[in-house]
């Protein structure tokens, strides 16, 4: 394979997975998101490609509505 193939779509690094913090909304025993007496709201940390894709494993972890999504590792400029 010539080398030149290999770097063909999106570099390699923007591939890893990256660490992000997801935020979500509680939901109550009857499935209604639940209030948040304090204003903080629970969250997970996932691995994923990008923020969309964070955003749909957390969502599928927790069945709950996802706030907003934060990225955990340092940017390059």
């Amino acid at each position: 394979m010539p080398q030149s193939a290999q770097f063909i779509g999106a570099p390699a690094a923007s591939r890893l997975p990256r660490s992000y913090r997801c935020h979500f909304h509680p939901k109550d025993r009857n499935g209604y998101p639940a209030a948040c007496d304090t204003g903080v709201l629970p969250f997970v940390q996932v691995k994923a490609r990008d923020a969309e894709h964070a955003q749909r494993i957390a969502r599928d972890l927790t069945g709950c509505s996802i706030s907003n999504v934060e990225r955990l590792d340092e940017v390059a400029a």
